[in-house]
């Protein structure tokens, strides 16, 4: 099968072959390193000196001399500016939260796309100005009353907000330079800059492989070492959508095309030859995993090396795992595991929810709803160990009607619980004790896990837990401001809830099981997508910005359309190569479910009928069978021409 990664390696070694140690090969994603180093490999019979392949982030990353520090610490910073800025004015920490993270990111934007600051801010002003009343007249939005001659103080406050915002920007980069360290955002500018009239390192080329959505900083770099004939760039692009002006997926290339920027060849690969799509519509999430189980059940040894697993919705790992025949030799998880979606995440959510209690009801008792929750969590089972006794407690707790109940009373029940005393008492809104009964917490765990020989996923988690936990801990003794409940809950999850577990396997051979960003780069002829949902695929768009979107528009920032136009580049670059693609998608709209399916679906469904074979099925079962041989059906070739089925029981109607 030819790849594109095969074909860029080919020609980097024709270029390179006895130089390969001098260039530097950079790509979106770490994942596409170990397929370039299995191509590249293909061409030796000795041992040879490999390149250097990096991410474009670790590049700019480690040529940047100031330390680039987290979002948090940020935060505490910007923070530290407010309180010098407004004095008696300014709110406290948990205020400032909801707006200060909105604050720094259109800072981060505004560099990565090497805005004018001041620029910027002027115009956010004169719009603010107008939106604010400023003007003695009436309009439309007025509804034919005259505007107040005087502001009301929330007003005039808001509008303080936009004429500080360049403050708040000086005086933050002027105080980060005396730090020595920096934002990414901020690294990626001044990176650019670096690139103008020279070499960054000592590399002799650098070969951009596989971008596609390049922020203006990004556009810089390369378009500074291209003038100086230091780099080449490589993107995977088909004429069925850049040819067609009206399809997003080829939005951001043509951009650069129209620049007359890194011209590139235009491959065919879509409609080069027949390809098979078969869309399963089930009405049950968990199913989707069953049908990839069966699909993957079908296939030899040799079709499974060259087919992928891509879950538009990482919470449908664990049951995917669960669901692949037993005798699948080899199943490589590549993307990583969220621990947001751990048994320890809920675990958390309870205790914060016993502090949300004790306040809520002035009391220091424990709420009986979030208690008997509490322990009948598995992990709390692990450390009680007696599954009777729980019972008892609950039935005795149930039948005596007891709302509260105190601590110590549940510790003389379980005495077992008495090392955890900190996390079952009231806070009072101080931190220390919040960290202190965490660390305990989890040092408790982590015995009793042991003890119980606990598998090594729940243990890594934990650590994963642990370290961003330690991390949180050391930027606020650096910046040791109060927080209440509520923001010391919302840094506490910033720091670990976005963590992913990294699961160590060989990408080369057998099953790859992965997330859509992960298939950057790579090809394969068997895909399976599942749960390709509207707001899974493309990722819903929910971005808070204090800019207007006339106003991004006008300065060349983001926009709602540019991040669906990355989705749809990641999803028809993926089928670009492949020969059998099979998508599923959930129709039941249940909890946080639309139950849509993806507009790239029905886009496939009708840019891509005439030339290629596509079949719809329903699938129609409880959870418990993965047999889909028996409970699916194609629907018939006249009916799909002229209607879109979306349910067994829609089919069964039509005459």
């Amino acid at each position: 099968m030819n790849t594109f990664l095969g074909e860029v390696c080919q020609k980097i070694y024709d270029a390179h072959q006895s130089e390969l140690d001098e260039i530097v090969i950079i790509i979106p994603n770490r994942r596409a390193s170990v397929y370039i180093h299995k191509h590249l490999s293909n061409h030796f019979n000795t041992p040879f000196f490999a390149p250097k392949i990096t991410t474009i982030n670790e590049w700019v990353d480690e040529n940047t001399e100031e330390e680039i520090i987290s979002q948090t610490e940020l935060l505490f910073f910007l923070y530290d500016i407010y309180l010098e800025v407004d004095k008696e004015e300014a709110e406290d920490f948990d205020s400032f939260l909801k707006w200060g993270k909105i604050i720094l990111s259109d800072f981060d934007e505004i560099d990565r796309y090497n805005v004018s600051p001041k620029k910027i801010f002027r115009d956010l002003r004169n719009i603010k100005d107008i939106d604010n009343w400023s003007f003695d007249l009436i309009t439309p939005s007025t509804h034919g009353l005259k505007k107040p001659e005087k502001l009301s103080d929330g007003q005039k406050k808001y509008a303080d907000l936009w004429d500080k915002l360049p403050i708040y920007y000086e005086k933050l980069k002027t105080k980060l330079e005396a730090k020595d360290s920096t934002y990414q955002g901020r690294a990626y500018h001044n990176f650019a800059k670096k690139t103008h009239f020279k070499n960054p390192t000592s590399s002799k080329h650098y070969y951009f492989v596989g971008f596609n959505a390049l922020s203006r900083a990004e556009e810089q770099i390369i378009e500074n070492l291209t003038r100086q004939k230091l780099a080449t760039v490589y993107f995977d692009v088909d004429k069925h959508y850049i040819n067609n002006f009206e399809h997003e997926a080829g939005h951001f290339y043509r951009k650069l095309n129209k620049k007359n920027r890194f011209k590139n060849e235009v491959g065919n690969e879509i409609n080069k030859t027949r390809k098979r799509f078969e869309i399963v519509e089930t009405a049950q999430q968990v199913a989707q995993a069953k049908i990839a189980g069966n699909i993957i059940k079908n296939l030899n040894s040799e079709q499974l090396n060259n087919t992928a697993i891509v879950l538009a919705d990482e919470t449908l790992l664990i049951p995917l795992s669960k669901s692949l025949p037993l005798d699948i030799k080899k199943a490589n998880i590549t993307m990583g595991y969220p621990i947001k979606y751990s048994h320890l995440k809920s675990l958390f959510d309870l205790i914060f929810d016993f502090q949300h209690n004790f306040k809520k009801f002035n009391s220091d008792q424990l709420y009986h709803k979030t208690l008997l929750r509490f322990i009948d969590h598995p992990f709390i089972q692990i450390i009680i160990k007696r599954k009777n006794a729980i019972a008892d407690f609950e039935n005795r707790l149930i039948k005596a009607n007891k709302v509260f109940i105190n601590h110590i009373e549940l510790i003389e029940v379980f005495p077992e619980l008495k090392e955890i005393t900190n996390l079952l008492s009231v806070w009072h809104n101080d931190t220390t004790v919040g960290f202190k009964a965490t660390e305990d917490f989890i040092q408790v765990l982590y015995t009793h896990f042991k003890e119980d020989g606990t598998n090594d996923l729940e243990l890594e988690i934990l650590y994963h837990f642990s370290k961003g936990i330690s991390k949180f801990k050391d930027i606020w003794e650096k910046h040791p401001h109060p927080l209440n409940l509520k923001s010391f809950k919302k840094l506490f999850e910033q720091f670990w809830q976005n963590e992913s577990l990294s699961f160590l396997v060989n990408p080369i051979e057998g099953l790859q099981i992965m997330g859509i960003l992960e298939t950057r780069t790579l090809d394969f002829e068997n895909l399976i997508i599942l749960s390709m949902n509207e707001g899974n695929l493309p990722k819903s768009n929910f971005t808070n910005s204090l800019i207007p979107r006339e106003l991004k528009l006008h300065h060349r920032l983001p926009i709602e359309q540019d991040r669906d136009a990355i989705f749809a580049h990641h999803f028809y670059r993926l089928i670009h190569r492949a020969k059998n693609v099979y998508i599923t998608y959930n129709s039941s709209a249940k909890g946080l479910t639309s139950g849509e399916k993806s507009r790239f679906i029905t886009q496939i469904e009708n840019e891509l009928k005439d030339n290629h074979n596509i079949k719809t099925y329903t699938y129609s079962s409880n959870d418990v069978s993965s047999d889909i041989t028996e409970t699916s059906y194609s629907v018939n070739d006249k009916v799909q021409k002229n209607w879109m089925i979306y349910s067994r029981k829609d089919y069964l109607r039509l005459p």
